[in-house]
């Protein structure tokens, strides 16, 4: 065999094997990656670098929208003088007074 079909086979392996985690995983499995590591010590280094990516990329798709802090602050109703809350997005829009109602 050749050094550049066994490094595409290699690449296939690793690839097939990252699959079956990701569809493990997902249907619910504890599959860690030291399990992975330890069951699969011919595909190193590689499959250590390839779990770290992936686990960069599920905590990146795990940060939700509504977690990402908005900047607010506090308006003077001119119908009640009582303050509003209002986000940065707000401003360019209406705000509603919670207490009076006025727009």
């Amino acid at each position: 065999m050749s050094g550049q079909t066994t490094s595409d086979a290699r690449k296939q392996q690793l690839r097939t094997l990252l699959d079956e985690v990701l569809v493990r995983r997902d249907a619910g499995e504890l599959l860690t990656d030291e399990m992975l590591v330890e069951g699969h010590p011919e595909l190193m280094p590689e499959l250590a670098e390839q779990l770290r990516f992936l686990r960069m990329l599920q905590e990146a798709s795990s940060v939700s929208v509504n977690a990402i802090e908005r900047p607010t602050g506090e308006v003077c109703c001119p119908a009640c003088s009582r303050t509003v809350e209002a986000s940065a997005v707000a401003a360019s829009c209406e705000v509603t007074c919670e207490h009076c109602g006025h727009v």
